[in-house]
């Protein structure tokens, strides 16, 4: 049975992962989490590479009122299906604009701006066609956004587009919007590693604030990145969003990650349960909340890896560490050369243990004057 199982190890399109046939550990839930919660607005912040992108992914295939009925068929026999009466209601019956910043990554302020401004016209582009009909003349915004949508020269003198567009879609499909944001603080990280922060942070605080604060054409906000960025830097004036990071304790299971049930579950699929030992020994080293995790890119990796090789012998790798960028983390380093600093490190190196306070809001300004956010920021971004 394992040489027919399809591991796949870098795609985040949930409809692509599914048709494809590729093993998918069920986060399905996580939409129930969402409808069930209190909040209009919810920020997960997990590590690198720990499946936000892919699970936004699924939630724009569940939401999405434009592809509700080539998508329906996706989680028939997922663990969202069960609950029919959530599904009856929610199920395909929103318009869903997704946007991610994980490549708004450039080396200047103004290459940063222009990228960010690609990145908001890759959200409109799926509503190109409404947008440009000119029977859609009644609804409101439709010149502005019809205008941005057929821009070719990058702007930002329009940040509130998303809100505008949340309006238009109200009006058109009579349901209020779900808006996905992916990687919204990798920006203000590049901003902040490459000297141009203050130029970067307002920006992204109008982008954020005129999306997501009091939006009456807002259904849920879903917003996923590595670091909590501090209230006063960036959500200001929001409506108390959800917060739940790897010390969140008010989840059944953990929507990020593989728990060790999922583990053993692939393991069986893949036949490779005698490897059962070695992949905990190797991947498994993260508790967020009260649920021991594994890092999901390394067992995906470990999984495709050995299968493909020869007698199925384990391939132990630190696929993990050398899958992108820590850079913020290595200028940090960089910068502090206290000898208290490298002490802690190399007791930590030594598989020892250091106690210190754990600061859960980011304020990249810290990172200069307070040597002691490196150690919350390796907790966080998965260290």
């Amino acid at each position: 049975m394992g040489n027919n199982v399809i591991i796949q190890t870098t795609s985040s399109d949930f409809p692509s992962f599914l048709e494809d046939g590729c093993y998918y550990v069920d986060k399905t839930l996580l939409v129930k989490d969402i409808v069930n919660g209190a909040r209009q607005v919810s920020l997960f912040t997990r590590p690198r590479r720990f499946g936000k992108s892919l699970n936004q992914s699924m939630l724009q295939a569940f939401f999405d009122v434009q592809t509700a009925e080539k998508n329906a068929h996706l989680f028939d026999n997922l663990a969202i299906s069960s609950d029919k009466e959530l599904c009856e209601k929610h199920q395909g019956k929103y318009p869903v604009i997704k946007l991610s910043f994980a490549s708004v990554v450039m080396d200047t302020a103004e290459k940063n701006f222009e990228q960010l401004f690609w990145k908001l016209k890759e959200g409109l582009d799926p509503f190109y066609s409404i947008l440009n009909d000119s029977n859609n003349n009644k609804y409101l915004n439709q010149d502005v956004l019809k205008s941005f949508v057929n821009s070719t020269t990058p702007s930002m003198n329009n940040l509130s587009i998303i809100r505008q567009l949340t309006e238009f879609l109200h009006h058109y499909y009579g349901s209020k919007c779900v808006v996905l944001l992916d990687e919204y603080d990798v920006p203000l990280q590049t901003a902040f590693r490459l000297k141009y922060y203050d130029q970067m942070l307002p920006v992204i605080r109008a982008l954020m604030t005129s999306t997501f604060k009091d939006n009456p054409h807002l259904q849920y906000g879903v917003i996923t990145g590595c670091l909590k960025i501090a209230k006063e830097s960036i959500f200001t004036g929001f409506n108390k969003p959800y917060v739940n990071t790897i010390l969140t304790n008010d989840t059944n299971g953990e929507r990020f990650g593989f728990t060790q049930d999922e583990v053993d579950d692939m393991l069986r699929t893949c036949d490779l349960w005698n490897c059962r030992d070695i992949v905990k020994e190797w991947y498994d080293g993260y508790r967020f909340g009260r649920n021991e995790v594994y890092n999901p890119f390394s067992v995906a990796n470990f999984m495709d890896a050995t299968l493909l090789a020869p007698d199925h012998e384990p391939q132990t790798i630190p696929f993990w560490s050398n899958s992108s960028g820590n850079d913020i983390l290595r200028d940090i380093l960089l910068s502090d050369t206290s000898d208290d600093t490298f002490r802690k490190m190399q007791i930590l190196l030594d598989g020892g243990t250091v106690t210190l306070p754990v600061v859960e809001d980011t304020v990249y300004r810290d990172f200069e004057s307070n040597p002691e956010t490196l150690w919350s920021t390796m907790l966080f971004t998965g260290y």
